[in-house]
């Protein structure tokens, strides 16, 4: 389950990867007006990073900081 801070108005944009280092990976796993997404088919034991960042009346915020996870 990924969440971040909600905001009015806004558009979320989650992302994730296997190789953060390499700006190509990062795939888009979800875009929502709600601060909140579960990501399901995970491979067991790989390393899993993700991200997000806001669209709102201002343009797209920055990304957020890279968060990982090692899937069960």
């Amino acid at each position: 389950k990924l969440s971040t801070v909600s905001s009015p108005r806004a558009t979320f944009v989650f992302q994730m990867t296997t190789d953060p280092n390499t700006a190509t990976s990062w795939t888009t796993i979800g875009q929502s007006t709600r601060a909140t997404m579960v990501k399901d088919g995970l491979t067991s034991g790989t390393r899993y990073y993700f991200r997000v960042t806001m669209i709102d009346k201002n343009g797209q915020n920055p990304w957020s900081d890279v968060k990982n996870t090692i899937a069960l």
